[in-house]
């Protein structure tokens, strides 16, 4: 049992982790590189602005990405101690 706290403690860590990242890379990337074309350009705020919904658009894509493999992950973790707690009850009646 405790195998089972730290390998869920595992994946909400790296699931913030992910998170963190997938959203302060882009934010600063895109960002950065749209101030940088502002201030060529000498048009501020529109490229900033431009790459900051670039950045959401992007955040979002990576975060519902990695939400889909985490929930097939949970979800086979699921069902697998499902088939563990059936064995059990099935030792258990013989």
């Amino acid at each position: 049992m405790n195998d089972d706290k730290r390998s869920l403690r595992q994946i909400v860590l790296g699931m913030a982790a992910y998170t963190s990242a997938s959203i302060l890379g882009p934010l600063i990337i895109f960002g950065g590189f749209g101030y940088f074309l502002d201030k060529v350009f000498n048009c501020y705020p529109l490229w900033t602005l431009i790459c900051l919904a670039t950045a959401f658009v992007f955040t979002n894509i990576l975060l519902f990405r990695k939400i889909k493999k985490i929930s097939a992950i949970m979800e086979s973790y699921g069902q697998q101690v499902k088939a563990e707690k059936n064995q059990e009850n099935q030792t258990e009646k013989k």
